[in-house]
């Protein structure tokens, strides 16, 4: 019987990136997608199955435009497919995972 490592990375990651600029302005949207993370394993006796964090996708965009020679205007928005979360933590030890909530 093979045994996971807890936390160990996403078994698929995958990032992708769009940046389009104009004269003055820039605008750039990224997406990456995070593949489940073990938890904590099962182990027969204390805990009868394995917490797994689920996979997710997050969406993210930002806007960047110069007023001035010193000033720059910058909108930021994350997480545009409005859903909830969890990243492993390792140095927590969480076994639900750090939760992202949505925009709401």
């Amino acid at each position: 019987m093979s045994k996971k490592r807890l936390g160990k990375e996403a078994k698929y990651l995958a990032f992708v990136a769009v940046n389009v600029h104009g004269e003055k302005w820039n605008w750039n949207v990224n997406a990456y997608y995070h593949d489940r993370v073990l938890s904590r394993q099962a182990d027969g006796v204390n805990f009868s199955e394995a917490v797994y964090l689920g996979g997710f996708v997050k969406l993210n965009s930002k806007f960047e435009y110069p007023l001035s020679d010193n000033l720059v205007l910058h909108l930021t928005g994350k997480n545009f497919l409005d859903k909830e979360y969890r990243t492993y933590s390792t140095s927590l030890n969480l076994e639900s995972g750090l939760p992202s909530p949505p925009l709401r």
